[in-house]
């Protein structure tokens, strides 16, 4: 459950950067520059975490 709720998470993140990137030309959207460290890369941190744990509770119900 909570690994795809992470996968979900990370590609609402993706998606949203996306569009902010290309479409809304967001001086902050522009990969790995510090405006984009500040404000997206927590998020993708957030959802990959949670990815993580939810692959570990998988492994271990094994």
């Amino acid at each position: 459950m909570l690994l795809t709720i992470g996968l979900i998470g990370l590609m609402i993140v993706l998606l949203l950067n996306l569009l902010a990137n290309f479409y809304l030309n967001q001086p902050a959207a522009m990969v790995f520059s510090e405006a984009w460290n500040a404000s997206w890369l927590p998020s993708y941190i957030v959802w990959l975490v949670m990815c993580i744990i939810g692959i570990a509770i998988k492994l271990s119900k094994r």
